[in-house]
């Protein structure tokens, strides 16, 4: 849609040449986190086993109540239901991430509880997998750092969502962000999972 040549853009700049054309940044902002995701083996791994274990919950009204019934009886505030993580979804990957850390508890308390009473040894095996998968260390470590380091990327395409804008507030905005970033989650990173690729992080 935005090509200078094909694009809806185009069409209407060669119509009105003084027209300016550019990209959505809440858009933008959603794909270079997705090109993070796919060119880190680790987070691309941990998106796949956050989306199993998602869909394990969202395509079976059954575990959902019990899932449910777990919330309730650690007292919850609320009853809180997973969500998918969409590429094409803005802020996707935060919210995904960040309900499951929420509900982390709930949701191992469930499993335990469906590998325990399922008759079928498939069923027991699906539940126990799920379960070891979540308790695996790498897994806790990333769904933790991960829901507090999209948190304030979240926050800024929140902002660029907004109808009307000033570039000169957004550059603040950026500049404050990245480099808040660079120093609470990517500097102090250095003897952590992410050590062999701080250089590309940072760039």
């Amino acid at each position: 849609m935005s090509s200078v040549k094909e694009g809806v853009a185009g069409k209407f700049m060669r119509k009105v040449p003084n027209l300016i054309s550019f990209k959505c940044l809440c858009h933008q902002e959603n794909t270079a986190l997705k090109h993070v995701y796919q060119k880190f083996p680790i987070l691309e791994n941990f998106n796949i086993k956050l989306s199993s274990i998602i869909a394990y919950f969202t395509i079976a009204p059954k575990k959902m109540r019990i899932l449910e019934n777990a919330q309730m009886e650690l007292e919850y505030e609320g009853c809180y239901r997973l969500l998918k993580p969409k590429m094409i979804r803005w802020n996707s990957f935060f919210y995904a991430t960040h309900r499951v850390q929420l509900i982390y508890p709930a949701i191992i308390k469930t499993l335990k509880h469906i590998e325990s009473i399922s008759i079928l040894k498939t069923d027991q095996f699906d539940a126990k997998e799920k379960r070891e998968m979540m308790e695996d260390f790498n897994f806790i470590y990333l769904i933790h750092w991960l829901s507090d380091f999209l948190c304030p990327l979240c926050s800024l395409n929140k902002q660029l969502q907004n109808a009307n804008y000033q570039f000169s507030f957004l550059k603040e905005q950026l500049i404050n962000t990245t480099t808040f970033l660079k120093q609470e989650y990517l500097v102090q990173a250095a003897d952590s999972l992410f050590a062999n690729n701080l250089d590309r992080i940072g760039n």
